[in-house]
């Protein structure tokens, strides 16, 4: 079981807690978005398999001891095989609040 960064709604980090938990108690914590976009300007999406939604191209948690960038460069990786690709932080939106 791993834990993830539980945050409060400016971003502030109120401790580390398992993952279920998190999602079990709809706990805020820190994840990662990415959103791939080509010269032409076009956004790579991902198909859920589980509900045919549509989703931004990568994602996921922000393990303790890990930035946002880290994990998004991780993340990336890890789900499309994809490196050495520059990322720009937009920043993060929790609640109506921007950081």
């Amino acid at each position: 079981m791993s834990n993830v960064i539980w945050v409060d709604e400016k971003d502030n980090i109120l401790g580390e807690i398992p993952r279920e938990k998190a999602h079990r108690e709809g706990l805020l914590h820190r994840i990662s978005v990415i959103y791939l976009i080509n010269e032409k300007g076009e956004i790579l999406v991902n198909l859920r398999a589980k509900d045919g939604h549509l989703d931004h191209s990568s994602a996921g948690h922000v393990d303790v001891g890990e930035t946002y960038l880290e994990a998004a460069k991780r993340e990336l990786n890890e789900e499309l095989g994809v490196s050495g690709t520059e990322l720009l932080d937009i920043g993060g939106v929790c609640c109506g609040h921007r950081y």
